[in-house]
């Protein structure tokens, strides 16, 4: 997630725990978030903003997860 938001790899982990501003998982702006939809959008992910505001049940992010196994999108690894 970091590099297709042009960030750096360790942000990740910072983006795992919380801050003073943001809880663990929550992302720390509006740009990456953008930056993340469009790729998807790119990539047919099926990523949708409530993902990344209000985060999505278990089953609908392990179909996602599966879908991106099938069909891993060019420049970044499957999921494993």
């Amino acid at each position: 997630m970091s590099r297709i938001a042009g960030r750096s790899e360790k942000v990740g982990y910072q983006w795992r725990h919380k801050n003073y501003t943001r809880q663990p998982g929550d992302l720390p702006s509006a740009d990456v978030m953008r930056k993340l939809l469009a790729y998807s959008d790119r990539h047919g992910r099926g990523l949708k903003p409530e993902h990344l505001i209000w985060g999505a049940p278990a089953a609908e992010i392990e179909a996602l997860l599966e879908q991106m196994r099938a069909r891993p999108a060019p420049g970044i690894e499957a999921a494993e």
